[in-house]
């Protein structure tokens, strides 16, 4: 009986030993060597076992992009490599914008990957890549991820594995590359601080959108003199001031506007409208990549009101997976049917979003027959319509083809400065905003140039940009100030009663002044945009 009850304290002392251990903060042992890949691989590898909460010092969203942002922390990669991310979704945009996302089943990954799990183009889950080994003749993938378990683990995954979604390969060139420069700060109210670190005190708070010189750099730290006083900022929380976009238009502006999804979580809209604010976009919906199926964001109602109650300009955006024509068109008439069923007012555009790769898979030909008829059926319904994508997206596949016309473009650009070459109407240039009122660690923040809610009751009214007198040059049925064959394809719609013209566009159309709109006026137009006609 004596030695029973000697194994059972033997056992409890383990016990008492190992239970604790499980939830110990485990130290990062590893000594950084410079090669990014290498540290943050090894940092991961340091936290096998881990359970706890620790990660959210780096980010307070979802426990797998914690971890990848507390591993890159301790491994010396800065923010511009693997930024601290509210959720795994945001970090995945991140590198899809930045062309860094390779499809799981092309793309043989290496060392310092990130590895993205999910369905339908939308990620979940996410983990640190390890390698790829070949068991019994089938190879499988290898990362470390904060598991459903509840704990840092390193688990093996088929790479046919169908919730594999993607690698992406960070840029650890761009790692910590903070330099001295002219900044704008992108936090609602950022402490400027006595000393580069964020236990020193604050001197007081800078507004959103505020104008700094940064002299010298530590770390994630620049120094600056804000009202004849120096101190330091979180360079986290600035952007590079881009000054290069002009608009001497009657509806010039310099507006910041944000867009948000359910991702954000709980809004306190008051605080929002206070924090300089002037606009809203909304993600109205999304489509499934793999399902197709089309799905209404579950906060966008409850956003719409929160954002009107407080005055604020309102737009919406559409994600959208169409691969034809008539998928574009079911996108459309998604919008369309919210807007008479919910009884929906915009003063800012409607977006198509069109970033997924299962669109750009299929080539421009596709991207371009998407984006028209979106358009189109927009056009047709009277409401202003355009296209958020990112540069290299409107480079490659609207720049040379003037598939936009006169519609408002929206860019994303997280660099420096906006690189597109054309001309557009709001610029998207951090993911890493943060916003009074805003649960998220992180919101997009934009800066509109367009002053869209005068410009779109401008338009009910029978108004277009300049002093809204000069009527439209024959042919140019959109008024954009040039003849192509978006010209021709409306004034082809216009004579098949699939879009309404106004008046203007009417006697644009009209190109053989019989007072009609017919497929010859189309004709007419596209042999004149193509060169090889005139008009008479």
């Amino acid at each position: 009986m004596k030695r029973f009850l000697t194994f059972l304290c033997t056992i409890a002392m383990l016990l008492c030993i190992a239970v604790p251990s499980a939830f110990a903060d485990y130290e990062n042992t590893h000594s950084n060597t410079g090669d990014h890949a290498a540290d943050l691989l090894s940092v991961a590898l340091t936290q096998i076992g881990y359970q706890g909460d620790k990660y959210l010092q780096q980010s307070t969203g979802d426990r797998n992009a914690a971890f990848i942002a507390w591993c890159a922390y301790e491994a010396g990669i800065g923010d511009d490599a693997i930024p601290k991310m509210a959720s795994t979704e945001q970090l995945y945009s991140f590198f899809l914008n930045g062309k860094m996302l390779h499809s799981s089943g092309e793309y043989e990954p290496k060392k310092g990957d990130i590895v993205f799990f999910g369905e339908n183009e939308t990620a979940s889950g996410c983990g640190i890549f390890v390698s790829v080994d070949n068991i019994y003749g089938e190879d499988y993938v290898t990362a470390i991820l904060f598991s459903a378990e509840g704990s840092v683990q390193k688990k093996q995954y088929k790479r046919t594995y169908e919730k594999l979604l993607a690698f992406a390969s960070p840029d650890y060139t761009a790692a910590g590359q903070y330099k001295p420069g002219e900044y704008r700060t992108t936090a609602s109210y950022l402490n400027f601080r006595t000393a580069p670190t964020v236990s020193s005190e604050a001197i007081c708070q800078l507004p959103m959108g505020t104008r700094v010189t940064v002299t010298e750099i530590s770390g994630e730290w620049g120094k600056i003199t804000y009202n004849g006083v120096t101190g330091w900022i979180n360079m986290q929380y600035a952007a590079v001031y881009e000054d290069n976009h002009k608009d001497t238009s009657d509806y010039a502006v310099n507006w910041n506007v944000i867009d948000v999804s359910r991702w954000q979580g709980d809004i306190n809209w008051d605080k929002v409208a206070n924090a300089d604010i002037q606009g809203a976009i909304l993600r109205i919906g999304l489509r499934g990549t793999k399902t197709k199926a089309i799905l209404i964001d579950e906060r966008f109602e409850e956003y719409y009101n929160g954002a009107k109650r407080v005055g604020l300009p309102v737009g919406c955006y559409f994600y959208s997976a169409a691969e034809s024509a008539e998928e574009a068109r079911e996108e459309a008439y998604f919008i369309l049917d919210k807007i008479q069923s919910l009884d929906l007012k915009f003063e800012m555009p409607v977006y198509l979003d069109m970033e997924a790769d299962v669109i750009e898979k299929n080539g421009k030909e596709i991207i371009q027959t998407v984006t028209t008829t979106f358009l189109d059926v927009m056009d047709a319904a009277g409401v202003y319509a355009g296209v958020y994508c990112s540069t290299y997206w409107a480079n490659d596949y609207y720049y040379d083809d003037n598939i936009i016309g006169n519609h408002p473009l929206w860019i994303a650009d997280w660099r420096e400065e906006c690189a597109y070459a054309g001309d557009y109407g709001m610029w998207q240039f951090t993911e890493k905003g943060s916003v009074s009122g805003i649960e998220a660690n992180y919101t997009d923040l934009n800066i509109c140039y367009v002053d869209y809610p005068t410009l779109i009751a401008d338009i009910a009214a029978g108004k277009f940009q300049g002093n809204g007198n000069e009527p439209h040059r024959l042919g140019d049925v959109n008024g954009d100030g040039d003849i192509s064959a978006t010209d021709a394809r409306l004034a082809l719609r216009i004579a098949a009663n699939l879009a309404k013209a106004t008046e203007k566009q009417f006697n644009a159309a009209d190109v053989d002044s019989d007072q009609k709109v017919t497929a010859s006026d189309a004709r007419k137009i596209l042999r004149v945009a193509a060169g090889l006609d005139k008009f008479s």
